[in-house]
């Protein structure tokens, strides 16, 4: 089971990377959508300052004084409110994101919790692979010494042992030997790519250490 998903995690890293490419896309933009608001209050703002500077220094009549103070007013009051907003929408999109960080933060445990999973299969393979390797070298020798035995014996007769038997019986073993190095080089295989979960689980961790600062 375990060589046959050599695909495993792939489309999950996938999916977690853009979430995480996602989230950092949203937050430039907030941040940029912020900026530019601010920016413009704070034009604004010092417009309406040197408007209501000149009516205090006596540039303007009474009655432009007044209507400054007025509009500075309702000016404030209008900051006020979009402040208030402002600071809503980034309450809740701050909640959002730590939702978010919350189920990436328990998806990648469950990722590494898979991965050390798997590795442990994966090195209990390895070792059953290398003593079946061991055992299929000892009873190679134990045939072939066994055919050296039996070509002194009756069966050399006439200086000759069974070409087909021997020829049968090599073709086992080599067929044996074959399947041993497949199985040995998916294992390495699957380690390969284990490996390369756990680089892509490295770059998915900081850039949650980003979203978290």
């Amino acid at each position: 089971m375990l060589l046959k998903s050599n695909n495993y995690g792939k489309k999950d890293d996938n999916s977690l990377l853009e979430f995480a490419e996602e989230a950092l896309a949203l937050r430039r933009s907030a941040t940029l959508a912020l900026m530019r608001s601010l920016q413009e209050a704070i034009a604004a703002q010092q417009a309406r300052s040197e408007y209501l500077s000149l009516a205090l220094n006596g540039e303007k009549s009474n009655e432009d004084v007044v209507v400054a103070l007025q509009n500075h007013n309702d000016h404030l009051k209008e900051v006020v409110g979009n402040v208030r907003e402002a600071i809503s929408i980034v309450k809740e999109k701050h909640k959002r994101y730590l939702d978010e960080i919350e189920a990436f933060k328990s998806s990648y445990s469950k990722e590494l919790h898979e991965i050390k999973h798997l590795s442990g299969e994966l090195e209990e393979t390895m070792a059953e692979l290398e003593e079946s390797r061991r055992k299929l070298v000892i009873l190679q020798l134990q045939r072939h010494g066994g055919s050296l035995m039996n070509m002194s014996g009756p069966n050399a007769v006439n200086g000759a042992v069974s070409a087909d038997k021997s020829s049968d019986r090599n073709m086992g073993w080599g067929d044996l030997k074959d399947a041993v190095e497949e199985a040995k080089t998916l294992a390495g295989d699957r380690l390969f790519e284990l490996h390369e979960t756990q680089e892509d689980n490295l770059i998915l961790s900081k850039q949650l250490e980003d979203l978290q600062v």
